[in-house]
């Protein structure tokens, strides 16, 4: 395809509870972020040493996070920052020699460690701008990213890093620097030393354990990393949205100014732009090859598994040809399921009969070029004797998969479903979907029922309800279905006279057990509503509750009654 005919647009979706950032490249979906909290991989931390282990040469840092962080001796800089030890040498030969406990240290977060493990520290601290990482600590190596492959442009910014690195720390240019000016490379350098300046101050004065420095928000990775220089286009499903980013664009990157947007269509943006159908399959373990074949991902916990087969595939020419084409479609969508998905870590994958393909030099040079697109550091670390690819990618975080899922509690977590965040948020979506669908002359309010649980999250973000009526133009009803599977949902336009019968005045009994949403208890279910308490019910199985006002349009409000009136609604239904 020729370079012309590449249309590049960025789209950005903004709900209250995530940000969702897509590439498309002539409509495909070619990258892809989401982020509901922020990622906390170049966090830099004053933690305390609370725990050294020789046996694996290690110590485990308090940063204040729910787990200590792990820090390697390899990784601790003599001479940083609340480094104790003292040697001669550049680095330490053991834990005890760097480190004791109760040592308050400057880290970095180098690794997220997964659900089960603490993040991965560093001492040798990072500081990431668009051209150029400064590396603080330790360090005077002048680097040249892999991405640039042209020799001449790697040896003159590689001459320019050692004219404008400080004297004390080295210098990484990026890929981005290829094309920029030497002064704009050299501000860059300026405001990120500065930046280290200053985290030496506060480290001096801050409390341990205590966050010094947060990585950059998912807007300026937008603007470093996610979209691409050609890019044309970045449209915003939101106006406060696009000016924040405008405004951060005249800083980082001035030549996207121009080109941001505000989407202003009725139905949401992904659907609009046949995102949506792409990302479904992203839940899938099956992944569909333009000539017939497929892919099977399976995450696992030490690793991720994708199975290559031809399936319905079968060639014109003979079995070899068809084997081949099949691994070379494989080799492009394993890339971009990497990317989609944010698979991290370890990832084998089973090329067809790769060991005794006569292209298998081919095959191997495909890889290598396709990974070279991926913003997060990629290896093609080698052909195992089994035939298997072995590929490492840097951990940011979670994958979207366990990210937006949660094992489900019908098979014991030996498979997932979504949680019911995912599915509110992706239920207010469908309503407006549905609302774009009525013309003006059709009178009535939108009547939505769902599992108890999804309505309790709906309800609970009264911001996104609020957000949701003035996108659909529409007052917003929801009622709950207990019988119904967490994913099931239906939305239908009523005349909200004909909704419910009046609840004022109705008592009932309500296990506390089953009060919503779990994490945050403070929902009850009456028939096919949502009751919101008010009151106390710590340490009872069983609360009565007084229903003291008319119904709203999410929820009625209850009262949880005191004991001697709650012991007589109990004795009257047979439970005191």
């Amino acid at each position: 395809m020729a370079l012309s005919s590449r249309q590049v647009i960025v789209l950005v979706d903004c709900d209250p509870m995530e940000t969702r950032i897509a590439v498309l490249e002539n409509g495909k979906v070619v990258d892809l972020e989401v982020e509901r909290e922020a990622r906390i991989v170049e966090n830099v931390y004053k933690g305390v040493v609370r725990q050294i282990v020789p046996g694996i040469g290690a110590a485990f840092v308090d940063i204040g996070l729910e787990r200590n962080g792990f820090l390697y001796v390899d990784d601790i800089v003599p001479g940083g920052l609340g480094v104790s030890g003292q040697t001669q040498r550049n680095r330490f030969r053991n834990i005890r020699e760097a480190v004791k406990e109760g040592d308050k240290v400057l880290v970095q977060i180098a690794r997220y460690g997964g659900p089960r493990k603490g993040v991965r520290l560093t001492t040798k601290v990072g500081l990431r701008g668009h051209y150029c990482v400064l590396l603080c600590q330790g360090s005077d190596h002048v680097g040249v990213s892999v991405k640039v492959t042209d020799e001449r442009t790697r040896e003159r910014l590689r001459r320019l890093g050692e004219q404008l690195r400080p004297l004390d720390c080295g210098l990484i240019l990026r890929y981005h620097a290829a094309k920029a000016t030497p002064e704009a490379i050299a501000l860059e350098v300026e405001q990120l030393y500065r930046r280290w300046q200053r985290l030496m101050r506060d480290f001096a004065k801050a409390p341990a354990p205590s966050l010094l420095f947060s990585r950059p928000s998912v807007f300026a990775d937008l603007l470093w990393d996610i979209a691409p220089p050609d890019t044309q286009r970045i449209i915003v499903d939101g106006e406060e949205e696009a000016k924040q980013l405008r405004e951060l664009a005249k800083e980082l990157r001035p030549e996207f100014v121009d080109r941001i947007e505000v989407y202003r269509g009725s139905t949401p943006i992904f659907e609009h732009f046949n995102v949506e159908p792409q990302l479904r399959v992203l839940f899938e373990p099956i992944v569909p090859l333009p000539s017939g074949g497929y892919l099977v991902v399976e995450e696992a916990e030490a690793a991720t598994l994708i199975d290559v087969n031809t399936g319905r595939y079968t060639g014109r020419d003979n079995t070899a040809q068809t084997i081949f084409q099949t691994n070379m479609e494989a080799i492009e969508e394993v890339a971009r399921q990497m990317r989609l998905r944010d698979l991290s870590g370890i990832i084998l994958v089973d090329l067809i009969d790769v060991l005794r393909s006569k292209d298998r030099n081919k095959l191997m040079a495909a890889f290598q070029q396709v990974v070279q697109r991926d913003r997060n550091p990629t290896k093609i670390v080698d052909l195992t004797p089994l035939g298997l690819v072995e590929i490492t990618r840097h951990r940011r975080g979670e994958s979207l998969w366990r990210q937006m899922t949660q094992p489900c509690p019908h098979c014991g977590g030996r498979g997932r479903v979504r949680t019911p965040l995912t599915l509110s948020i992706e239920f207010r979506r469908r309503i407006r979907s549905f609302a774009a669908t009525l013309s003006p002359q059709e009178k009535g309010v939108i009547v939505v029922s769902v599992h108890p649980e999804v309505a309790s999250w709906m309800a609970l973000e009264e911001e996104a309800m609020e957000r949701l009526e003035r996108q659909t133009n529409r007052p917003v009803h929801l009622f709950v279905n207990p019988d119904s599977s967490p994913d099931h949902f239906t939305v239908a336009l009523r005349q909200e006279g004909d909704l419910w019968t009046r609840l004022a005045g109705t008592e009932f009994v309500c296990p506390t057990s089953q009060l919503l949403p779990p994490e945050e208890p403070m929902f009850a279910v009456y028939g096919n509503r949502l009751v919101r308490l008010s009151g106390r019910w710590e340490g009872r199985e069983f609360i009565a509750v007084h229903i003291i006002t008319k119904d709203g349009r999410w929820w009625c409000e209850g009262e949880v009654l005191d004991t001697p009136l709650s012991e007589r609604v109990l004795k009257a239904q047979g439970l005191a």
